[in-house]
């Protein structure tokens, strides 16, 4: 009777849902978030830490000369809780940045910061961890964008990389 045969489904339909879900958990999920104003910046920043652990790292390409006042105080701070984590940092200036924010950034510790090894002057920078490139402009508008896709991430990794290897460590 339909009865009997419906509640049959059902029984079946209740015995799949966990291995249903725990394959929808595992499949890979990808997403963007935008982020507005110094605060949304620094809030899309701040993701390193609920993805990074002791001995990670995380890398910037292409951070521009300028930045607002307050960033550069807001950064501060940050690579002295970056430090405490244990957490890593490589990062590309580009050429026409002050030496002296290298001599600071470089100062706190498990960083390694440069110039970039060309005279690319860009006004965004790119901030690549694990599964997630946050794409960050300070000025003259502040807004991050934040895709999380394996593949992006690990194309901005392979620039970076490649960047890297022709630039020269700081001194």
């Amino acid at each position: 009777d339909n009865a009997k045969k419906a509640q049959k489904n059902i029984e079946e339909i209740k015995s799949l849902l966990p291995e249903l879900l725990k394959k929808n958990k595992s499949a890979p999920k990808s997403y963007a978030t935008i982020y507005f104003g110094l605060k949304g910046i620094r809030t899309a920043h701040e993701n390193i830490y609920e993805k990074l652990k002791k001995g990670d790292k995380y890398l910037y390409l292409g951070i521009p000369a300028y930045q607002p006042e307050e960033q550069h105080l807001y950064w501060q701070r940050d690579h002295i809780k970056r430090v405490k984590t244990g957490i890593k940092i490589r990062g590309l200036f580009n050429k026409d940045t002050d030496p002296k924010i290298l001599r600071n950034r470089n100062s706190y510790g498990l960083a390694d910061i440069r110039y970039m090894p060309t005279d690319i002057k860009t006004p965004a920078t790119f901030l690549i961890y694990k599964d997630t490139v946050v794409i960050i402009l300070q000025s003259p508008e502040e807004i991050a964008v934040e895709i999380v896709n394996q593949s992006i991430a690990d194309t901005f990794k392979a620039y970076f990389d490649d960047f890297w290897k022709l630039s020269k460590p700081f001194k």
